[in-house]
């Protein structure tokens, strides 16, 4: 049986697997292509997200525990939306605000993306673990993986297809489908 909570985690799955291919597929034509990042800006363009996520995990972890843990999810997609498109709006950005340098926005949009992932780390599993019961989660976590696979694949060919028109568009449609993902769940 599928209960309302089941169907709600195969959207997420769903519909951020799409986002994921779609943005990340041709990202690293948008950053070297288009926005002219060299080696050394795209090991430190890492290596602030892995640094973000590891001062925020603690911290979102405790909102998840307090808060609750749907809301955590919920918060984590609205705050990965706002990355993402804060990424894809770099050369908008760069155009009306010519003062902060193209490395900036992107490493601002890395933080704001690190603290959206560290929302849902955890958050989204034990979210569904607690509303489907730990008799029904097995089968649901297979029944997503197979759903979030077929996304993926769609989400490629949306990657190339967006960022033939515009190197900057899939991470605004991915920023996109996170921000409606939060006002789903």
């Amino acid at each position: 049986m599928i209960n309302r909570a089941s169907q709600l985690y195969m959207v997420m799955r769903f519909t951020a697997s799409l986002a994921n291919s779609t943005m990340f597929t041709t990202y690293a034509l948008y950053y070297i292509g288009t926005l002219g990042l060299n080696p050394f800006e795209l090991l430190l363009v890492g290596t602030v997200l892995e640094i973000t996520v590891l001062l925020f995990e603690g911290i979102t972890g405790v909102v998840a525990d307090t808060s609750g843990r749907r809301l955590s999810v919920i918060c984590g997609m609205f705050t990965l939306g706002a990355g993402f498109l804060l990424q894809g709006g770099v050369p908008w950005l760069e155009a009306a605000i010519p003062v902060m340098p193209v490395l900036g926005w992107i490493l601002i949009s890395q933080v704001v993306f690190g603290i959206g992932e560290t929302f849902i780390s955890g958050a989204q599993t034990a979210w569904i673990a607690d509303e489907a019961g730990e008799e029904q989660v097995g089968r649901l976590f297979m029944r997503a993986n197979r759903h979030s696979l077929l996304a993926a694949l769609a989400g490629i060919a949306l990657s190339v297809g967006l960022s033939v028109t515009a190197p900057h568009l899939p991470f605004l449609v991915g920023g996109m489908l996170y921000a409606g993902l939060g006002f789903v769940l």
